[in-house]
């Protein structure tokens, strides 16, 4: 995602996480609703210095402006919805 220009917050891997464990159909009791809690996040972030967290700023809108082929390749790197 940050590749593309859209940064992850730990909210958003939180959810990634859940969002694979549902369609995997794996429960992980120590989850509440299969989604784990924020110290999971900040304890894989030290396990993983490559990675670091920021927070997104405000930017002029001249400097927002993407072009449709950079939209059609962010799509095309999702690949197909799951069914």
């Amino acid at each position: 995602m940050s590749a593309f220009g859209f940064p992850l917050d730990t909210f958003d891997l939180r959810s990634i996480v859940k969002s694979y464990l549902d369609r995997r159909g794996c429960v992980v009791p120590k989850f509440r609703n299969n989604m784990p809690r924020k110290e999971l996040t900040v304890s894989f972030i030290k396990r993983h210095p490559e990675l670091s967290v920021r927070f997104a700023s405000n930017i002029k809108r001249k400097r927002a402006q993407i072009a449709d082929d950079t939209v059609t390749e962010y799509f095309t790197h999702l690949g197909p919805e799951p069914k």
